[in-house]
């Protein structure tokens, strides 16, 4: 199957089989660790986990939160709010083609 596909089938294996479940804990984990270093320093009101994200939030989403609000610098440290992307795996290819065209979608610019 897509990667998407294989992501859908391990979060829905997660539910029956500890073990998976467990892996994915460990990606949480991992993901809030490479968050909380990103945030710091871009410093983002909002982190949208799409792609193959999107059918793990479920599974990830709590404990990546849970792990970046722990590894922030400090307490004053601004949080972003995480959530799932609506857009799936073609997001980034949909982003770039808006970008592309912002000129023309502006009426800065022709076709």
């Amino acid at each position: 199957g897509t990667p998407m596909e294989r992501a859908a089938q391990v979060a829905e294996r997660a539910s029956t089989d500890p073990a998976a479940a467990d892996v994915l804990r460990s990606l949480a984990t991992d993901l809030g660790r490479g968050l909380a270093a990103l945030c710091t320093v871009l410093d983002p009101e909002t982190v949208v986990l799409g792609g193959y994200f999107q059918p793990l939030a479920p599974w990830i989403l709590d404990d990546a939160d849970a792990t970046l609000a722990d590894r922030l610098p400090s307490a004053d440290a601004h949080r972003p709010t995480l959530r799932v992307g609506e857009l799936g795996i073609e997001a980034a290819a949909l982003g770039a083609a808006e970008q592309a065209l912002a000129d023309v979608l502006s009426g800065v610019a022709a076709l």
